[in-house]
Order: C-alpha cells, then structure tokens, then sequence
C-alpha cells in the first residue's frame, strides 16, 4: 500500500499553482515544518543579535551536521563544511591547486551547469584541461568512464545521479568508481545534489576518498541556501578562495605571518551566509524523525509512483507526449522520469501554461516526483493533460 504524505505538506498545497507540481527533482515542495525552522531563525536573530554566530556555530551546524553524517554514514560531523551554494565549494576546490599549470580534469558531458560552466570557463583561459567523458550509452558509462583510471588527473568529478536524464550510479558503480581512481588521482569529487535524501546512499566504505556535493534545495525539502561538502579526513589544503569562516575559532589568536586554516572540512569555509537554511533543514529532519519517515521510505514511495507514470505513458499517453523516449529506459534513476521528445520546450511552456509545473533540458522532458505525490495525484494529472 502507498502512503500518503500529503498532511506535512498542507501549506505549499493550499496554493492552486501547486496543485500539479511535477518539479521535485527542482524545487521540491516545502513542507510545514520548514516554516518553524524559518521562524525560529528569525527568533534566533532577533533574541542574540551578535551573538547569533557563536549559537549558530555550536548548535545549529553541529545539528545538521550529525543529521547529515547519519544520512550518508560517515564517521565523523568534522569533515562537513556549509556553503550557500555547491558552486561556491566547486571553485574552492579549484582554488587548491597551484597556480601556473592548468589543471587536469576528467569528467563527463552530463554535469550540471555549476560544474559544467566554471570549468569549460578556465578552459577557455588555459586554466585546466578537460576530457569529458559521455554518459549515453548508460548501459556502458561505469566501464567507459573507468576506462581513464590508468591516467593521472587532478581531478575527477562526476555526478551520482544526472540532471539531465535522471541516469543513476548504484551503491557498487559509486564505490568501484572512487575506489579504483583514488589509486593515481589526487581529488576524487561526486555531485550528490540528486540523490541526497532521494537514493538511499552510504559513504562509509569511501569516506577517506571522496569529496561529496549536495543541499537542500532538492529533495532535502529545506530550500536555498543550505549546501555541503563532505571532505576527506585525510585531506589538509590551503585553498586560496577562503573566508573567515575558515579562521573564525582562530580570531582572537590570528597570526598574521600566515593566513591559517582548520582541520577537516571547514579548511573550506567561507564567510557570511543566511544561515536560515540550517534551520529549515534541521526542522525538516526532525519532522522526518518523528515521523518514522527514512529516506529508503521516501525511494520507495516514488518507486512506485514512476511506474505508475510509466504505466499510464504505456497504456494512456497524452497526444503531446506521443513518440517520447524514457531516458534511461531501464538503468537505475533518481527520483524524476525524463522524456526524450522534440520540442521538449515547447511542451513545458504549454505545460506550464495550463498548471502543469515541470521543466525540459533542450530535447528533454523531466517530471520530478517527490513525497507529496499520490497515486491519486498523478491520476488527476493524466486526466488534465488528456484536454490541453
């Protein structure tokens, strides 16, 4: 029997814009939750003033920092790092290597664009090499991808789950992948941002390998502004993008000879964020706990609506969606189907139009379902598109 979690969700589905909101895999729904953590943020702000920082960093952090340690299985709280956006860790990350020798990276064609667009950018200015790596065919990738594992390269960086197509690693791709690169490669990097609390994921037998990108605008459900790293515990840089929050233990001791930094993650910290996003999403996860809700629940759930999905666009396809290709067709995925179709855009924009949220990548469709879904949902949904 599927459940129903539409009761943590009354506030975002009280809006009718949202009554076929298939955009999940973007901006998942928040739940009614979030809006105390939001307030309580505020309460925070209001009540420490200057303080706040000094609570934040010895209560808020360390909370979801134990959360997310749990939810990925990693050892320890001290190898996370926050950041407004995975983009701001991506160019830190960059920023450890030397200057003056462009930086060798391998990665694939299918990396979503805070990756994608910063590194074809330094390529442009000579800054880094790249040899981009074709996810299509998926049934191939792992072994075409491991393929360069002889080479010696700066950096491999590599998503878990594709935007692009919902394309999926499993546990065993993900750890032979890291496993058999960290032999040569000195910095091993997995986007995470799509399977975070969407495909159940553990980095325990990896953790001393890998850097690990996600946040909680996805399916986190806490919004903007709430990413993290997972750094190697063995790992000790000097990036040279770094802000204070690197050095904010050591203010009243700084040494001005050398600028400093911390063990673990937060040699990759960096300044002054909204620190609201913490908030949502320790909120967010203290709902899920006392719900009994786990994120093999949540994959479950939208297991089962997907082939529900798959099923009507079997027996019952709209007549906009007729000759759609479902990419990947069989591998594992994340938590969106997507349709291969022209004029993908086209179809959205009308979609959309007609109350219909979802969104297209060039030629492709994506319907992201998450735990606000029903069955029942994406019946109502299939009747609606049958008369636009």
């Amino acid at each position: 029997m599927m459940h129903d979690y539409q009761y943590l969700f009354q506030r975002s589905l009280s809006y009718p814009q949202n009554k076929f909101h298939f955009a999940a895999h973007s901006h998942h729904l928040w739940p009614d939750a979030s809006e105390q953590g939001q307030q309580l943020a505020w309460q925070d702000a209001a009540a420490l003033a200057d303080l706040k920082w000094e609570h934040i960093f010895a209560e808020v952090m360390p909370q979801a920092e134990a959360y997310i340690t749990d939810l990925l299985n990693i050892t320890t709280q001290q190898s996370l790092v926050f950041a407004p956006n995975t983009h701001e860790l991506i160019v830190r990350l960059l920023s450890t290597f030397p200057p003056g020798q462009p930086i060798k990276i391998l990665t694939t064609d299918s990396e979503f664009y805070s990756a994608s667009r910063q590194m074809q950018r330094l390529e442009e200015a000579g800054l880094c090499t790249l040899v981009k790596i074709p996810v299509e065919p998926f049934a191939t990738f792992a072994d075409r991808f491991l393929e360069h594992s002889g080479t010696v390269w700066d950096m491999i960086f590599f998503s878990q789950v594709f935007f692009n197509s919902g394309f999926a690693l499993t546990q065993a791709q993900l750890e032979t992948i890291s496993n058999t690169f960290s032999v040569k490669s000195s910095m091993i990097v997995v986007d995470g941002y799509h399977a975070f609390m969407a495909r159940p994921t553990s980095l325990q037998a990896i953790e001393d390998k890998v850097f690990y990108l996600a946040g909680g605008y996805k399916y986190a459900m806490a919004g903007e502004g709430v990413c993290f790293m997972h750094v190697p515990s063995k790992v000790k840089t000097r990036p040279m993008n770094t802000g204070w929050f690197a050095g904010f233990e050591d203010l009243a001791h700084q040494n001005n000879s050398q600028v400093s930094y911390p063990a673990g993650g937060r040699q990759f910290a960096g300044s002054t964020f909204d620190p609201s996003g913490l908030y949502r999403f320790n909120a967010v996860q203290q709902m899920l706990r006392q719900e009994g809700i786990q994120v093999t629940d949540i994959h479950e759930h939208v297991n089962q609506l997907q082939q529900l999905l798959v099923e009507l666009l079997t027996n019952n396809c709209p007549k906009q969606l007729v000759g759609y290709e479902i990419v990947p067709a069989q591998a594992a995925r994340g938590h969106f189907i997507t349709l291969r179709l022209n004029q993908a855009q086209d179809i959205a924009d009308r979609f959309i139009q007609n109350g219909v949220v979802l969104d297209s990548r060039v030629d492709r469709l994506r319907f992201g379902l998450g735990m606000y879904h029903t069955s029942e949902l994406i019946h109502k949904l299939w009747q609606h598109l049958q008369h636009i």
